[in-house]
């Protein structure tokens, strides 16, 4: 079996237009003989080494090999290495991303939730439109608290950092695993957007992500609140942008070194958000 064969077999799985893809040889070519296939999500230098140990010719990789979405070009030299190690020892790097969420269902979603133990018994899976955010509806409620758990224990991994109401059960998870880049999906849905960065002033409104997320949000509808660790000079011109009100999460004047303590950071910002919708309710009326 060529390496092609083996391409074309699995790009059958989601037939479609993939004429503008980033699913392509990234080195080698699809007319050598297959010895071997790894299988990873990225084309680390240790993956390449790997698939040299153990005489495989072919890594089908997910996310970029140069970490550029088209992988176009190389920024730097890691990026270089990792070529010339691939091309030098006979290895073929062909990247499995658009197919693999266009298939029905979404190959990477469906595999995280497998994972997971996320099956019929557990709840319903819906997915969203090409690189939406899928959704699973559970059976039975959970809190995010329980999710969390569950992550941990299932990926054998030591923390999930979770932040809002972290105790109150709920039925809708959505998926948004890599990038989704319809997550406007969502927002047809959504009354408020909650944004921030670290530092908001005039320049946040130069096209900076919260003004982006903002000029997506109005096209939607929806109400959007900024959070920041602090406001400085010019903030308010983010008010023309989009963003209706923003506030500081800070309790009192700190040091920088205070003001990003992850723990403080995320408990100021839980209890910001708090003050902030229980202004919200006493005002138009929307339950917390």
């Amino acid at each position: 079996m060529k390496i092609k064969d083996l391409i074309n077999a699995v790009e059958a799985f989601a037939p479609g237009d993939y004429s503008s893809t980033c699913d392509t040889y990234k080195t080698g070519s699809g007319e050598n003989e297959l010895t071997g296939v790894i299988v990873s999500m990225f084309a680390t230098p240790d993956v390449i080494k790997a698939a040299i140990n153990r005489g495989a010719n072919l890594i089908i990789v997910h996310e970029p090999m140069f970490y550029n979405h088209m992988d176009d070009h190389i920024p730097h030299k890691i990026g270089l290495m990792k070529k010339e190690l691939a091309e030098n020892n006979g290895i073929t790097i062909y990247r499995y991303h658009d197919h693999a969420h266009t298939a029905v269902p979404d190959m990477i979603c469906e595999g995280e939730l497998r994972y997971l133990g996320f099956d019929k018994s557990f709840g319903r899976f819906e997915q969203g439109k090409y690189y939406a955010v899928n959704r699973f509806y559970l059976e039975k409620a959970m809190t995010a608290r329980e999710l969390a758990k569950l992550i941990e224990e299932k990926l054998g991994i030591g923390h999930v950092r979770i932040a809002g109401e972290t105790d109150k059960p709920g039925t809708k998870i959505s998926c948004c695993f890599g990038t989704p880049g319809h997550i406007t999906d969502e927002l047809d849905e959504c009354d408020f957007v909650l944004t921030g960065e670290g530092r908001m002033d005039e320049q946040t409104a130069m096209g900076k992500a919260p003004a982006g997320v903002a000029k997506l949000a109005k096209k939607h509808g929806c109400t959007v609140i900024a959070f920041a660790g602090a406001l400085q000079e010019g903030f308010t011109a983010c008010h023309e942008i989009g963003i209706d009100a923003a506030f500081c999460i800070q309790k009192r004047a700190v040091s920088l070194e205070e003001a990003m303590d992850r723990d403080a950071a995320m408990q100021n910002l839980t209890d910001t958000c708090k003050e902030a919708f229980r202004l919200v309710k006493a005002v138009v009326g929307v339950p917390q």
